[in-house]
């Protein structure tokens, strides 16, 4: 027998075991056992012959390199979880600092319960029969995650999170070359599109954003040196072409891990990959091509072994090598720090170990270099690996361009976090501006009863009332029907679905309000009717007349139709309006001072109607909210420009006096509400100045009391007549 035909035949059949051992996930460079790749006796024209004989085979080799696939794999056990090595959770972006990158261990949170837990209940157990689910009541957060379905969530629904399909290198028994494909395709053609990522060990090695319309996607591979144990995540977040809510984010995405790596692979971006399994002809540990990117044909420069570092940055080559970075250059990204110091472990010690990546200029994306960071460049050091440094919510370079302390949460020690201040809507640098003034908030106190905390979600049927800009308080308002109590939705006697208000019926009309999210019917859409719906707060707690601040704000979420407005109306009457263009996610907060008298209606409305006056409702999808706030700043103006008089910042209505000749005394009473700060004044003739009593008088309810003391004259009575006056000086303090 010819020895090379004999040799075939042999090392077929190892590679026939081999083949169906990595279709089981095994592979030879996981494992020091199993049939060798060669036979140990193999000569060169064997070798020769055996290449022949597996490139005939090639595509069937190529199948059995796969080592993961989230579709098929999540098929051998839904519901649990570390199952053929994957794991499924979220990223809370806006609870963990929100940088690009993030902690592997630390930031990935694992969805609770699984298959064999029981039923549904969003805390306990997040397996819902058929995916990982953080709420099916039909309320955010949208955070979902099935076998192919994706849906992020949004910061406006209570914080920005990203679905994450995690598969672990557990198989791995060595450092291994691996090529990642991946898929992402939006599964409706609406809003502003998403964002895919994969990262590895909470790095991000591969993105892409793709438009809202896309329902085609994209494959893309993009290739590691995976360690045994490494984490390789497959993101999906609500970042999209400009902005990053969550309007219509249902996707599609998977991941697939395989072995073959073609030759000379590229990155998705164009550079070259370099496997670590390439040819080491001079057994130095680093594979020749990568030696003879940075001096070709010349293997002597650079070497794996003995801690050798040839540009004498503190990094050895072999780390050079390890983390991509450049072995001739002492400071690769050129942020001011050498590879050395920047020991890209995310912890931060000082100059020396900084915990920085040696390949990023702002390793935190937190909007200041390294550097800077660690010499406090801009007044104060901050950690560079943390994006936001005193976990207040706001980045460090945000605080920087807002003058907050990027090491202090708290900058007007009001007891409020300043990045929950921004968030609201406050000053961080104001101790008197602060959540603690709100009255009332449409979202935190959205709810399923009408009436609680003084709100009323409803709606007005502009075409049937009148068609006028102004209506009728209380003939032109429809209170939504049913509630928390009625029983299943109907959309008749029971509009109340368990997370939103909702007329819709067939093909409508589409009114409808959820927390923050809100959609108009237009003439195009069953009845024919114009829709605008309404979240009302009333002033029912009020006693006595009151300036508060009216805050609102509009945005689309559906980013396809030609435009809506938000109408804010007290007593019927609009006092502010913005018209938003089509495409317009990011909207506008405004806020409106009024001087808001017990019982009033103060009503937030959406129109179907964009800059063009339309009112059809094609994709007009929005999001919208109420505050009301006690707090009112010097000096206030309307969103026209126009200065803002609060009526109690002028002289008080005095109810009742209580003289005291013999303390020389009188006691003024007056009508207050809690939390405000009053001040007394005294003249004896109206002609000369005001004598300031008292400027500090705190509320004590409905009704305060002070007690002047009365002037004496230069011969000791006291005057004929004696003026007081009270002004609330809240706001001057």
């Amino acid at each position: 027998m010819n020895p090379c035909a004999f040799l075939v035949v042999l090392e077929l059949q190892a590679l026939k075991i081999y083949l169906e051992a990595a279709k089981q996930r095994w592979h030879p460079a996981f494992s020091n056992t199993g049939p060798p790749y060669f036979s140990p006796f193999m000569k060169t024209p064997s070798i020769f012959c055996i290449a022949l004989a597996f490139a005939a085979i090639s595509p069937t080799a190529s199948t059995a390199q796969e080592i993961a696939n989230s579709i098929d794999d999540w098929a051998v056990n839904p519901g649990v979880q570390n199952s053929e090595n994957w794991t499924y959770g979220y990223r809370d972006y806006t609870a963990d600092g929100g940088a690009q990158d993030y902690n592997p261990t630390a930031d990935f949170i694992l969805f609770a319960g699984g298959a064999a837990d029981g039923a549904w209940n969003a805390a306990t157990q997040q397996w819902s029969g058929n995916g990982w689910d953080l709420n099916t009541a039909g309320a955010a957060p949208w955070t979902v995650l099935l076998q192919e379905t994706t849906h992020p969530n949004s910061e406006g629904n209570g914080g920005e999170q990203w679905t994450i399909r995690r598969w672990t290198a557990d198989e791995l028994a060595t450092i291994t070359p691996i090529a990642i494909t991946w898929h992402l395709r939006k599964n409706n053609g609406s809003n502003d599109g998403v964002t895919g990522a994969v990262h590895v060990n909470g790095v991000q090695v591969d993105t892409n954003t793709i438009p809202g319309s896309d329902q085609v996607g994209f494959e893309r591979t993009v290739y590691a040196n995976l360690r045994p144990g490494d984490t390789v995540d497959l993101i999906h977040s609500p970042q999209g072409e400009t902005n990053r809510t969550d309007g219509n984010d249902a996707s599609s995405n998977w991941m697939k891990v395989n072995l073959t790596i073609p030759a000379d692979p590229l990155q998705p971006d164009g550079t070259p990959f370099v496997p670590v399994s390439a040819d080491d002809t001079d057994s130095d540990d680093l594979p020749d091509d990568w030696e003879e990117m940075f001096f070709p044909d010349d293997l002597t420069k650079l070497s794996g072994k003995d801690d050798a570092d040839n540009d004498m940055d503190g990094s050895p080559d072999l780390k050079e090598f390890e983390r991509a970075t450049d072995p001739t250059d002492p400071d690769s990204d050129d942020d001011g720090l050498t590879d050395g110091v920047e020991t890209n472990d995310g912890n931060f010690i000082d100059e020396n170990a900084t915990g920085t990546s040696p390949t990023e200029v702002d390793s935190d994306s937190d909007g200041i270099d390294d550097k800077d960071e660690i010499a406090g460049t801009g007044g104060e050091a901050t950690d560079p690996t943390e994006s936001d440094s005193d976990g207040d919510g706001l980045e460090d370079g945000d605080e920087f361009v807002r003058g907050t302390g990027p090491n202090d949460d708290d900058s007007d020690d009001d007891t409020f976090l300043d990045g929950d201040e921004v968030a609201a809507g406050f000053d961080p640098l104001d101790p008197k501006s602060n959540p603690g003034t709100i009255v009332a908030d449409s979202m935190a106190d959205f709810s399923g009863e009408q009436g609680k905390l003084n709100w009323t979600n409803g709606y007005r049927n502009f075409t049937q009332d009148g068609g006028e800009i102004n209506y009728d308080p209380s003939a032109d308002f429809i209170p939504f029907a049913g509630g928390d109590v009625g029983g299943a939705w109907d959309g008749t006697t029971q509009q109340w679905d368990g997370g939103k208000w909702d007329l819709l019926q067939g093909g409508g009309p589409w009114t409808e309000i959820a927390r923050e999210a809100t959609h108009p019917n237009g003439t195009n859409s069953a009845p024919n009717d114009e829709h605008w719906p309404i979240r009302r707060w009333v002033a029912s707690d009020l006693t006595a007349a009151i300036p508060l601040a009216l805050t609102w704000h509009i945005r689309e979420t559906n980013l396809n139709g030609s435009g809506v407005t938000g109408s804010l109306h007290i007593n019927g009457v609009q006092v502010d309006a913005l018209a938003l263009a089509g495409g317009d996610g990011v909207g506008a907060i405004r806020t409106f001072y009024a001087n808001v008298n017990p019982g009033d209606a103060i009503d937030l409305a959406l129109t179907p109607w964009g800059l063009d006056a339309d009112g059809s409702d094609g994709s007009d999808g929005s999001a919208y909210w109420l505050r009301i706030d006690s707090y009112i700043p010097p000096n206030p103006l309307q969103p026209d420009g126009s200065p803002f008089v609060a009526a109690n910042g002028l002289p008080f209505q005095i109810t009742r006096l209580e003289l005291d000749l013999e303390g020389e005394t009188v006691t003024v009473f007056w009508p207050s509400t809690n939390g405000r700060v009053y001040a007394v004044d005294k003249n004896t003739d109206l002609a000369g100045e005001w004598q300031e009593e008292v400027d500090e008088v705190l509320a004590t309810g409905e009704e305060t009391s002070y007690k002047v003391t009365l002037p004496l004259l230069p011969d000791g009575p006291v005057p004929e007549r004696l003026f007081v006056r009270v002004r609330d000086v809240t706001n001057l303090q």
